[in-house]
């Protein structure tokens, strides 16, 4: 029987990841050097098998859900997220001890606090005897539930004697780089193979979607959940047959399933973020749906009924005419901007010399929380990585090039999502897909930026719940540029990097320079410099020529 050329390709792949994984955990675990015996070659037995069924998992996925030549790109870029993921996870304990913090042994190679509150909750829970189910909820942080279960199943059957750390942060990797078929299929149903083959690269290494992939969170559960939800919600609305063979929107039967498993991991993993999607998805169902049809009508009305019923409740709650428990529109809302406000209030307390604590500071509360919430949209922010002056007092050398990583990719994608969206608004009449993405991802975001203002990890965080809109909105919004060579995104690029440099020139200048410069008059220049390039751009990008015939 002759072997497949690719399966042993993928075995020796697997086994050459497994040799890296395991002298990797032996870094985080101690600082053992990767050829210290004992513990080196427990951490390969242990790493192998799931290692093998990770490759199998993104081998058979790919192949069942991105049948056909069409699915070729997207295929790779599954692999390639596979790929950059395991990197990360393998490389980021290592970097940690050699240019990290004095105590990054304490961090157990995991970069994400929560990710190592949620690894040290299941291996407490594993090794403390009881049921596996018993761990549900344990533990602090919001990386409980499913997520710290599904730890203490995994320690309890491949890692009894040590807390390895990396093994959950590989089966995350694994799992959460099926997300990338999800968005593809999703944006190829609802729009062109150039823009799902785009879709597909940006969820694919997008840099927190990749750093959340490699670590034991539950983000990148929830964020697969969300986009296998939101597919599952077009299949059943737009789906007209079987699915071609580079793979679209599912047939409606396989799309009731994919909702329904959806829904029941969404609050098993988090009930929290399942509301948000169930609130989330509804407006997209009702959006895709024609109001024509039964379904559309169905939807449509039980909208209107929804809508009424809260504000009918929101005034009998006001008028004291029933308890204000079942004012469920206030509460929701009352809970976020409690927990804003003192998100808000804790960092401007905080003080220091951060360019925009200094700015609210000396500003009227009012202003200064609206303010606030922008300054969460641009977190985290490339000029303050690029501008710090000493490495070490900000964690070590690794964790600024961890900071430039992942600034410099939303920055990268933050102009097309500006452009994307004010080109979106142009199909609000047609009820284009566009729009509803659009006004998916910044209301996810606006959510985000609320609730953890401007926490440099959180707020990134809490965005990538909304991954395959921001990776549809920005792919539609570049394929149609460059498509139209609208000069309207150069518009948009031009200012928006101007700002981007200007803001960097001012951060260098205080942290390198020392020179001292007032907070709330630099950013009005910042903004002035801002406002001319915009000005300027207006002239020197003119729209593109065309024939007589064009």
């Amino acid at each position: 029987m002759k072997l497949n050329p690719k399966i042993l390709i993928l075995a020796g792949a697997a086994l050459a990841c497994t040799l890296a994984l395991a002298a990797s955990q032996g870094a985080a675990s101690g600082g053992d050097p990767w050829w210290y015996a004992e513990v080196f070659w427990p951490n390969f037995l242990v790493f192998l098998i799931p290692m093998l069924l990770a490759f199998g998992l993104i081998e058979v996925a790919t192949r069942y859900w991105l049948p056909g030549g069409g699915g070729e790109f997207a295929r790779r870029c599954t692999w390639g997220a596979f790929a950059a993921r395991l990197a990360f996870l393998i490389v980021a304990p290592i970097l940690m001890l050699m240019w990290g913090y004095e105590s990054n042994r304490n961090l157990k190679g995991l970069v994400q606090l929560d990710a190592i509150n949620a690894t040290d909750t299941a291996w407490h829970a594993a090794a403390s005897g009881g049921s596996v189910l018993e761990a549900w909820g344990r533990g602090p942080g919001d990386n409980t539930g499913g997520i710290t279960v599904l730890g203490v199943a995994l320690f309890r059957m491949l890692s009894p004697d040590l807390e390895r750390t990396l093994l959950l942060g590989l089966v995350a990797c694994a799992v959460t780089s099926l997300t990338v078929i999800a968005v593809y299929r999703l944006a190829s149903g609802l729009f062109s193979p150039r823009v799902a083959g785009a879709a597909a690269l940006a969820a694919a290494v997008f840099p927190e979607a990749v750093m959340i992939g490699a670590s034991h969170q539950q983000m990148g559960y929830i964020t697969l959940i969300f986009s296998t939800a939101l597919l599952a919600i077009a299949g059943l609305i737009r789906s007209r047959g079987p699915v071609s063979e580079a793979g679209g929107l599912p047939e409606r039967k396989a799309a009731a399933v994919l909702l329904v498993l959806s829904a029941v991991l969404g609050f098993v993993v988090s009930q929290q973020f399942a509301v948000l999607g169930v609130i989330c998805g509804a407006v997209f169902a009702i959006w895709l749906s024609d109001p024509r049809r039964r379904i559309g009508r169905i939807l449509w009305i039980g909208a209107g009924v929804v809508i009424a019923v809260l504000i009918v409740l929101r005034v009998l709650a006001a008028a004291d005419i029933i308890s204000s428990d079942w004012d469920y529109l206030f509460g929701q809302y009352r809970y976020l901007y409690g927990m804003a406000w003192s998100e808000f209030e804790k960092m401007v307390d905080a003080g220091g010399g951060d360019f925009f604590q200094t700015v609210l500071a000396g500003m009227e509360k009012g202003p200064a929380f609206a303010l606030a919430g922008i300054y969460g949209l641009v977190r985290p922010a490339l000029p303050a990585a690029i501008g710090y002056r000493n490495p070490a007092a900000q964690g070590g050398f690794f964790w600024q090039l961890l900071n430039l990583y992942r600034s410099l990719g939303w920055y990268l994608i933050l102009p097309v999502l500006l452009y994307g969206t004010l080109k979106a608004v142009r199909g609000i009449l047609k009820r284009n897909p566009e729009f509803i993405l659009a006004a998916l991802f910044w209301f996810v975001a606006l959510v985000g930026s609320y609730r953890a203002f401007g926490d440099e990890w959180d707020n990134p965080r809490y965005r990538l719940f909304a991954l395959a809109p921001m990776a549809l909105l920005s792919a539609w919004a570049w394929t149609a540029q460059r498509e139209s060579r609208d000069p309207w995104f150069l518009r948009i690029v031009i200012p928006f990097a101007t700002a981007t440099a200007a803001l960097t020139v001012w951060y260098i200048l205080r942290d390198y320079a020392n020179l001292d410069f007032p907070a709330v008059p630099s950013i009005l220049v910042i903004g002035a410099i801002t406002a001319a390039a915009f000005v300027v751009s207006l002239f020197v990008v003119r729209p593109k020529k065309t024939g007589p015939s064009g």
